[in-house]
């Protein structure tokens, strides 16, 4: 009889320490999360940092680019860098709010779509680089495979034309946070 109540016992505080290393483990993971969320913001602010940089650098070729003005070949390099960058910039804050849960994804996506649509040259450089992965795809008999990030960016803008939803009069040359 003593011994089963100690064995009673002994199950009762192995269960209880069961229970509370789940609780320390749950914890612990909340606090990863919150330190990762965190730190996501150091690499959302060099990438901010570096990418005002490079459009302060070449002001001017990056409006020229966006309002779709005649750009040499080298101009024209230079823009499909800039209009990477920032496509990246998009695409990594599109991927965070995804994965860390931080704010609704589709702001990235609605946001990138609009800048498309309002602004000629980024829209030529966005086609170019889609007509470009059409063509490869087809090479290959694939079908077109835009990724995760530029078919939903597609089919906001789709949206946007079908919709004849009107270009802002006012133009911003700087349209991501």
């Amino acid at each position: 009889m003593f011994q089963m109540r100690i064995k009673d016992w002994l199950e009762t505080i192995g269960m209880l320490a069961i229970v509370a290393s789940l609780v320390f483990v749950g914890l612990q993971m909340k606090q990863d999360r919150s330190i990762a969320t965190v730190d996501s913001y150091d690499g959302v602010a060099s990438t901010d940092l570096q990418l005002a940089e490079l459009i302060g650098d070449h002001s001017e070729l990056w409006r020229r680019g966006l309002d779709g003005e005649e750009l040499s070949v080298e101009e024209q390099i230079q823009f499909h860098v800039l209009a990477k960058a920032v496509e990246s910039s998009f695409l990594i804050s599109w991927r965070r709010a995804l994965e860390l849960d931080v704010y609704n994804p589709d702001s990235e996506l609605r946001d990138y779509a609009m800048a498309l649509h309002s602004h000629v040259g980024l829209r030529k450089y966005f086609e170019a680089k889609h007509s470009r992965y059409a063509t490869t795809d087809a090479a290959f008999n694939e079908s077109a495979d835009y990724g995760a990030f530029g078919g939903a960016v597609r089919e906001r803008l789709e949206y946007l034309v079908t919709n004849s939803v009107p270009v802002p009069e006012t133009k911003a040359y700087v349209f991501w946070d």
